[in-house]
């Protein structure tokens, strides 16, 4: 109070009494809070901060923690853990709470933690427990993700989601010298392409094992050294920390002598929980281009099937290459594309082999112009039992037609296992060939006159259609699915369209006389039905145009006799 009086009148010869008193007030409020934070830290808590050297300063790691009391008694703790680090350009932030329970020789304590890349946006759960003693430490810990895949900020065309994984770790101390110790840790991370020691050095489900050394000359400086082999590599970390602990007298903290204490349980009260604070990211090649197929294609052997595929590609699909094609091509089998497609595929399925499982497995895989290849895509190609020449045949009765009359025409189709193959009506067809008797002309089915009704399955594998019309030859040539059976002649028939009578070898213009010799000739000699019983009849009156028939004249050819001279002859043929 004797020192304020002066201050204050000193004061007034610069400022005014209100402004004095206010900034007085000001730092004296300032002063209490600094002195109170002051005091709670010098009483409580742990911070350090660490420096991992990297090959290029970086690539360095540099991190902060600080584990500050929540509650405490003889008997237990309950702390949380601050941290930040920055590897690899990601910033990582660590919020952790727990509890330590004590008894004379061991400490038992668990926690859990939220770890955030909040570069990346990644983020984290963590859980562990420890088990310490003097001059000796367990702990262990598990990692789990809370996020999923997305977008990677490390590499174009890729996605990232931290990796699920876990930790063990054993540190020890030298009792006789506590500034040495040790400590052995074994870890492992799950997924196909782990960057457990750097985003360029990626594994699947990599583990790894630590030796460490480390060495800590006063209780706030610790050096270490970590030597660390697993998925066929090796490399050595190199560490420096600076440890600070509130409460602790600065002489205590400089002091090699007070290194034993921080080995002890009592005083490794407030020590930094043992973990790894960095998330471990897990990669994926993002799916820049597809392929779905069928799961499964079937037909008969030979048969000609269609496939249609899914193919989706962020830069464009440029070809589709297809595989596991040996077996399937040496027994007949082709895979072709539909013009210029990459979706719309025919398949030729091979011949059906008798005795063997007739089933194969095709694989193909897309690629686009940038050298993305799509993963595998696989179909089942089952062959069923295909027609059998041997087995399937066409009839149509004797094989002959007449004209203007219908025919039925019956395919009989059937398998190499000799079994009616049914629900082909749709799938056959009837192509035919058609030859008039004159002049051995072909003909267009239009023009030809022959009509086909629709096929129909009669009993199972039967089939059967009509046809007739124009006299002539037709050939019919059966394909069913793209494979031809022996063709099948037919000859349409034409009726005689009448006689006529030769004498000599000229048609008798005149009353035949007694002793010619007459012959019926048919005026059709080609695809005609040709007659098998002839009968001569005779004029019963000269001019009335009434005939009877010759007794014993039933021969194509007939000798006039006295009683038939000078009247009319004729012939009739059956």
């Amino acid at each position: 109070m004797a020192q304020t009086a002066p201050n204050f009148f000193q004061a007034m010869n610069t400022q005014s009494a209100e402004e004095y008193l206010t900034k007085q007030a000001k730092d004296m409020a300032v002063s209490t809070a600094s002195s109170t934070m002051e005091s709670w830290l010098n009483q409580y808590g742990t911070a350090q901060i660490s420096v991992q050297p990297g090959d290029k300063l970086s690539q360095s790691t540099l991190s902060a923690d600080m584990l500050l009391p929540v509650y405490q008694n003889p008997d237990w703790l309950v702390f949380t853990q601050l941290g930040g680090r920055n590897l690899n350009d990601r910033t990582t932030l660590n919020l952790g709470v727990g509890a330590r329970r004590f008894n004379e020789q061991w400490m038992y304590g668990v926690n859990t933690f939220y770890d955030a890349d909040i570069t990346g946006g990644n983020s984290r759960l963590g859980i562990g427990g420890e088990l310490w003693s003097d001059n000796l430490r367990f702990s262990t810990n598990g990692y789990l993700r809370l996020n999923n895949w997305h977008q990677s900020r490390d590499f174009d065309d890729y996605d990232e989601r931290p990796a699920n994984g876990f930790d063990m770790t054993a540190s020890a101390w030298l009792p006789s010298y506590p500034q040495l110790g040790g400590k052995l840790k074994y870890e492992q991370y799950f997924g196909d392409e782990v960057a457990m020691k750097g985003k360029d050095s990626r594994s699947k489900s990599p583990k790894t094992m630590t030796v460490g050394l480390n060495y800590t000359p006063i209780p706030l400086i610790t050096l270490g050294a970590d030597w660390r082999t697993g998925q066929g590599t090796d490399d050595l970390q190199l560490q420096a920390q600076l440890t600070y602990s509130f409460g602790v007298p600065w002489k205590d903290q400089t002091s090699s002598s007070s290194v034993a204490r921080l080995r002890s349980l009592s005083g490794s009260l407030m020590a930094l929980v043992e973990r790894n604070n960095n998330i471990v990211l897990e990669y994926r090649k993002q799916d820049l281009i597809s392929l779905i197929l069928p799961q499964e294609i079937r037909g008969r052997g030979a048969s000609l099937q269609s496939l249609s595929a899914i193919l989706k590609a962020k830069y464009g699909a440029e070809r589709v290459k297809w595989g596991m094609l040996t077996e399937f091509s040496s027994n007949g089998g082709k895979v072709q594309s539909v013009g210029k497609s990459l979706t719309a595929w025919q398949i030729r399925l091979p011949a059906w082999q008798a005795g063997k499982s007739n089933t194969y497995t095709l694989s193909a895989i897309a690629w686009d112009g940038k050298g993305n290849a799509s993963k595998p895509a696989y179909i089942k190609v089952i062959v069923d039992a295909g027609f059998s020449n041997r087995y399937s045949s066409l009839t149509v009765g004797s094989g002959v037609l007449n004209v203007d009359q219908s025919e039925v025409l019956t395919l009989t189709m059937r398998d190499e296992q000799n079994a009616p193959m049914t629900k082909l009506a749709s799938s056959i067809q009837l192509p035919f060939a058609f030859t008039t008797q004159k002049g051995g002309s072909s003909l267009s089915p239009s023009q030809s006159g022959v009509k086909l009704e629709a096929l129909k399955e009669t009993a199972p594998g039967v089939y059967t259609t009509t046809t007739g019309k124009l006299p002539g030859t037709l050939i019919f040539s059966p394909k069913v699915e793209g494979i031809n059976l022996a063709s099948t002649k037919i000859e349409v028939m034409a009726a005689p369209v009448g006689l006529q009578i030769f004498h000599n070898g000229s048609v008798i213009k005149k009353r035949p006389v007694v002793g010619d010799v007459l012959t019926a000739t048919p005026e059709c000699q080609v695809n005609c039905i040709l007659p098998t019983a002839w009968q001569w009849e005779v004029e019963t009156i000269q001019g009335s145009g009434q005939y009877q028939a010759i007794n014993g004249a039933t021969a194509m050819t007939y000798t006039v006799t006295a009683d038939t001279q000078k009247r009319r002859l004729r012939a009739t043929a059956q």
